[in-house]
C-alpha cells in the first residue's frame, strides 16, 4: 500500500483571543492531574474522565487556549527581569501588558526611556515594546516571572490587554452580572496560572463553589470574613520582607533575586464585600506595589486602586488609557470548569467509561468494535495479569505449568489484517497513509480523522461542533471539508467513494460514513490484543509486538492549536491507557519466557505513548539490570524524575516503590543482581 503522510500542524495565523491564558492555564492543570490519575490508576480500569457535556466545556476552552503565546508572553517578561537585573537597574511600577501578533509591550504606570535589553522605549516612555522576532536566547535559570499577578482583561483592536493587580492592590469591576462573569473567568485563570509555567502564587477564591480548590495554591471561600485574617498575615510579611530586602516594592524583589522570599496572594471575590468593615480591612491588606496582596472584586469598592466599569462587553480601563473587549465566565460554565478539575483530581478509578461515550474506532477489523477501553482478558492468558493494586512492582507469577505455558488448546495463528487502502493513524502525529493524493486541508484531515473514531457515522451538527467547537462555521463550509478529504482519498474496488453520504430518513439528515476499506492503526492495535489472547504464551507475545509496533507516541500527538479538541478531551486519554496495559501485559510474558530484551522493548514503546506511568518504568528498569546494562537502569530513572517534574509535579512525585526498586538494583552506581523467585531466564534462554 503507498503511504502519503501529511503534517497536520498547518501554519495559522496567531490568533489572540480572551481565553488564551485562562484556557492555556486549564489545559495544563487537567494535563497534570490526568497524568497523575493515569499512574495511579489499576490495569484494566480507567481513569474519570468527562461526559459529553463537560467535555464540549473543555473543548472550548481547548479552542480558546494557546499554551505556545502564554509561554511567548511569560518568556518575555521573565527576559524584562532579567535585562534589569543584567544591569542593576530599579524596577519601575509597571501597569500591565499589551500582546500583540507582532510585540509583546510593557505598560509602564510612570515614563522611563532606559529600556532593558530587547526592548526598546515608546510612547514617551510609556511602554517598553519588544518585537517578537528580537526575543533573545534562552533564559538564564531561575529567571524570576516579574508579574505574577497578570490578568487578562480585554481585546483591544491590536492584540490582548493585561493588568498588573499588584499595580492597583485593589481592582473593582462594576457591571451587574457581566462584571460577575468577567471576575468569574480572571479567577480561574489566576488559579490555574501556576500550571502554565507562572511562579507560585496562591489564589482565593470567594464566592466560586467548589471544586477549583484541587489546583494546588488555591482556596475556596464562601465569604471574606472566612480568609480575612489570613490576608492580613500574609500582607504584614510581605511588608516586613520588603522593607527588610530594601528593594522598594515586590516586583523589585522579585528582579533582585528574592522571589523565593514570599509569594503573591491574590483574592478574587466573584461579589463585593457585603460588610463595609470587612472591604475596608481589604483595602488596607491589599497595598499596592508592596503587601503582596492583591484583590480583583465584582461591585463597587470604596478605597480600590482601581475602578473599571465594564458595560456591553467593553471595558474602560483609564489606569491604561485603554477600552476593551471582554469574554466571561458565565456562573454555569464556571462550574463546569470547577467539575473538570475536580474530575481529574479524583485518582479513583472506574470501571466504566462514561455514559454516551462516543467513540467506536472498530470498522471490520476482529474485535474491534468494543475497541476503546479494552482490557486484556487475563483469565484467558496462560498466567495472571499483574493486578498493581497497591502500585508495587510489576508483578512476575513466575513460570506457569507446562500445559499453561503451552497454551490453549487451539492455536487461530498468526494475526491477518482485514483489507484496507487508506489507514488513519492516531497513534502518534495524526497521518493519513494511503488514497490517490494527499490531503492537503488540515480540516479535512480532521474531519477524516473524527469519521475514523467514530465508524457508526457523524451528523453535520456533530461534524461541525467537534470541528469549531467555539463557533458556527460559514454556511457550506462542511460541505468544502469534506469534499477536501473524499476527492484525494479517491474510490474502493467497488466504485464506492471512501466517505460515504448515509440517507437515514425524510427527517434526519445525512450521515457522513466510512468505506469498510479505511482502517486506523488503533483498531488494528486492538484488533491484535483482542486476537493475542486466543493464542497461547509464544504467539500472544508475537502479536502483541506487532501490536504495538503501530504506536509511534503518545496518541493525537503534536496536534495543531485550534484542532483535535474533541480527541484531547478523553479518547487520547483511553487509547493512552490501552497501549500501557498491553505494554505490561507483554513485558510479563516477555520476562516469563525470559526473553528479557523483548520486556525491555515493551516497556519503551509503552513509554512512548506514556512516560509518566511507573509500572513502566519499573519494568524497564527490571528488564535492564536481568540484561546487564547498569546504565539502563539510571537512564530509566533520570528520565522519570524529569518527566515528573516536568508533567506531574505538584500532584505527584517519583513512587517510593520505584525508588526502592532502583536502590535495589543500584549499589555504588553498578547494577545489582534482580532477584525473583523463579529466574526463567537462566532456565530457557532468550526467546
Amino acid at each position: 500500500m503507498s503511504e502519503a503522510k501529511q503534517d497536520t500542524r498547518s501554519a495559522r495565523a496567531v490568533e489572540l483571543g480572551v481565553g488564551l491564558l485562562l484556557g492555556a492555564g486549564v489545559i495544563a492543570v487537567l494535563r497534570r492531574l490526568r497524568n497523575t490519575q493515569q499512574r495511579r490508576r489499576r490495569p484494566g480500569r480507567h481513569i474519570r474522565l468527562p461526559d459529553v457535556q463537560l467535555a464540549q466545556t473543555e473543548a472550548t476552552l481547548r479552542r480558546a487556549g494557546n499554551l505556545d503565546e502564554a509561554a511567548l508572553l511569560d518568556r518575555t517578561l521573565r527576559a524584562m527581569a532579567g535585562g534589569l537585573a543584567d544591569a542593576n537597574r530599579e524596577a519601575p511600577a509597571i501597569a500591565g501588558a499589551h500582546l500583540t501578533t507582532r510585540t509583546v509591550e510593557v505598560i509602564l504606570a510612570e515614563p522611563s526611556i532606559e529600556a532593558p535589553d530587547n526592548f526598546r522605549a515608546s510612547g514617551d516612555g510609556r511602554r517598553w515594546v519588544c518585537e517578537r522576532a528580537d526575543l533573545g536566547a534562552e533564559l538564564p535559570p531561575g529567571t524570576p516571572q516579574p508579574l505574577p499577578t497578570l490578568v487578562t482583561l480585554g481585546r483591544s483592536d491590536k492584540g490582548l490587554v493585561f493588568a498588573n493587580l499588584e499595580s492597583a492592590g485593589v481592582v473593582s469591576i462594576t457591571g451587574g452580572e457581566g462584571a460577575r462573569q468577567f471576575v468569574r473567568r480572571a479567577g480561574v485563570e489566576l488559579a490555574t496560572s501556576t500550571a502554565r509555567g507562572n511562579d507560585s502564587v496562591d489564589v482565593v477564591l470567594v464566592g466560586f463553589g467548589e471544586g477549583l480548590d484541587a489546583i494546588e495554591g488555591v482556596r475556596v471561600a464562601y465569604s471574606l470574613d472566612e480568609v480575612i485574617g489570613d490576608v492580613e498575615a500574609r500582607s504584614h510579611e510581605a511588608v516586613k520582607s520588603v522593607m527588610r530586602l530594601g528593594s522598594g516594592s515586590t516586583l523589585g524583589s522579585r528582579i533582585a533575586g528574592y522571589d523565593s522570599e514570599f509569594t503573591p496572594l491574590v483574592v478574587v471575590c466573584a461579589a463585593d464585600p457585603s460588610d463595609a468593615a470587612m472591604a475596608d480591612r481589604l483595602v488596607t491588606a491589599a497595598a499596592p506595589e508592596c503587601s503582596g496582596v492583591v484583590a480583583l472584586v465584582a461591585g463597587a469598592m470604596k478605597g480600590a486602586g482601581w475602578r473599571l466599569r465594564l458595560a456591553d462587553g467593553e471595558l474602560e480601563v483609564p489606569p491604561l488609557g485603554l477600552t476593551v473587549q471582554t469574554e466571561d465566565l458565565s456562573e454555569a460554565e464556571t462550574e463546569n470548569t470547577a467539575q473538570l478539575v475536580a474530575l481529574a483530581a479524583d485518582q479513583a478509578d472506574v470501571a466504566d467509561l462514561p455514559e454516551g461515550w462516543p467513540w467506536d474506532p472498530g470498522g471490520g477489523q476482529e474485535g474491534a468494535a468494543s475497541s476503546v477501553g479494552h482490557a486484556f482478558d487475563a483469565a484467558a492468558s496462560g498466567s495472571q495479569m499483574s493486578t498493581d493494586h497497591d502500585r508495587t512492582d510489576v508483578s512476575i507469577n513466575g513460570p506457569a505449568p507446562t500445559d499453561e505455558v503451552e497454551g490453549r488448546a487451539t492455536d487461530p495463528g498468526p494475526y491477518v489484517d482485514e483489507p484496507y487502502t487508506v489507514s488513519v493513524d492516531v497513534m502518534g502525529t495524526v497521518r493519513i497513509c494511503g488514497g490517490e493524493r494527499p490531503i492537503e486541508r488540515a480540516k479535512s484531515i480532521e474531519l477524516l480523522t473524527l469519521m475514523a473514531m467514530r465508524r457508526q457515522g457523524v451528523t453535520a451538527e456533530q461534524a461541525e461542533t467537534a470541528l469549531w467547537p467555539d463557533r458556527a462555521p460559514a454556511p457550506n463550509t462542511l460541505n468544502t471539508v469534506t469534499t477536501g478529504a473524499r476527492t484525494p482519498l479517491g474510490k474502493a474496488p467497488d466504485g464506492k467513494p471512501l466517505i460515504l453520504h448515509v440517507r437515514r430518513g425524510p427527517d434526519t439528515g445525512a450521515l457522513r460514513k466510512l468505506h469498510p476499506l479505511v482502517s486506523t492503526d488503533y483498531e488494528r492495535f486492538i484488533a491484535r490484543w483482542h486476537h493475542a489472547e486466543r493464542r497461547p504464551v509464544l504467539g500472544a507475545i508475537e502479536t502483541l509486538r506487532d501490536a504495538l509496533n503501530l504506536v509511534r507516541g503518545g496518541a493525537f500527538e503534536a496536534t495543531p492549536a485550534g484542532g483535535y479538541e474533541w480527541a484531547l478531551t478523553g479518547l487520547s486519554e483511553a487509547i493512552r491507557r490501552d497501549v500501557v496495559d498491553a505494554a505490561v501485559r507483554l513485558g510479563e510474558l516477555c520476562l516469563e519466557v525470559g526473553d528479557v530484551r523483548g520486556a525491555r522493548w515493551a516497556a519503551e514503546q509503552g513509554r512512548r505513548a506514556d512516560p509518566y506511568h511507573e509500572s513502566l518504568a519499573r519494568l524497564a528498569m527490571k528488564s535492564a539490570s536481568l540484561d546487564g546494562d547498569p546504565s539502563g537502569v539510571r537512564g530509566v530513572m533520570r528520565a522519570l524524575q524529569l518527566d515528573v517534574e516536568d508533567g506531574v509535579e505538584p500532584y505527584d512525585t517519583v513512587e517510593e516503590q520505584t525508588a526502592e526498586l532502583y536502590a535495589e538494583l543500584t549499589t555504588n552506581g553498578l547494577a545489582a543482581p534482580f532477584r525473583r523467585d523463579t529466574d526463567m531466564a537462566q532456565e530457557m534462554g532468550p526467546h
